[in-house]
């Protein structure tokens, strides 16, 4: 099976960029990075790293300065750089809408997804305000990330042979589009696990020879599901 890891959170550009090698060594095939950066040099050091592995996706969480890259970029940040294999997420509330203080931008960040009470693990076992000594559940771009990053990887699961920018676009292409989230994302919307993940099932099918008929049949797709993956086939 193919692996999702989190990049822990080290204090070197070095240890980053040898946080990524280690992790992808060791099989992962979907790379979280849900940390900030200090400079031009530490961003530098980890887009080497993301060009070292190309066939590998990773996943950014945007950042929570509530900047706009489009009228205000800066290269001190992944989220000021694009990669094929890159992507990042914006953090939106429960209801579907921007947190107020999430970075966005539709030239830099391509989609958004929950970030309230979604649970990510955490090392700060000794903050009682930050989580249980296991996950964290504030509600930043840092937890938006993973949980694209838990979509991603199942899509990589049910059809091996998409690659990042593939998985990328059908991210952005599945988003469940928001009048909030137009002039903040390059999706217009936040991520639909639902839909993605049966678009990546009945690409694989397809590539398996199904026909159309038999693909919805053996996903069980109905109602708007159905007929998003039949426009896909």
């Amino acid at each position: 099976t193919d692996r999702l890891s989190v990049v822990p959170a080290v204090q070197s550009q070095a240890g980053v960029a040898e946080a990524i090698d280690y992790v992808v060594q060791r099989g992962a095939s979907v790379v979280n990075i849900s940390q900030g950066f200090m400079n031009e040099a530490e961003v530098k050091a980890v887009l080497k790293a993301m060009d070292r592995h190309p066939d590998v996706t990773f996943v950014h969480a945007a950042g929570n300065g509530a900047r706009n890259y489009d009228t205000d970029p800066t290269k001190d940040d992944i989220t000021g750089h694009q990669r094929p294999n890159l992507i990042h997420v914006a953090s939106a509330d429960l209801t579907g809408k921007p947190l107020p203080n999430t970075t966005h931008g539709p030239s830099a960040v391509h989609v958004a997804a929950q970030a309230k009470f979604f649970a990510a693990t955490t090392s700060d076992v000794a903050n009682p305000d930050t989580g249980n000594g296991l996950y964290v559940f504030a509600g930043q771009t840092s937890q938006a990330a993973p949980n694209v990053a838990n979509t991603i990887a199942k899509m990589k699961l049910l059809a091996p042979s998409l690659q990042p920018e593939q998985m990328r676009q059908m991210i952005m292409d599945t988003a469940h589009p928001e009048s909030a989230w137009a002039d903040k994302v390059t999706s217009g919307g936040r991520v639909d696990h639902e839909r993605a993940l049966s678009w990546a099932a009945a690409t694989e099918l397809q590539r398996q020879g199904l026909s159309e008929r038999k693909i919805i049949r053996q996903l069980g797709l109905e109602g708007s599901v159905a007929d998003f993956v039949r426009s896909k086939l």
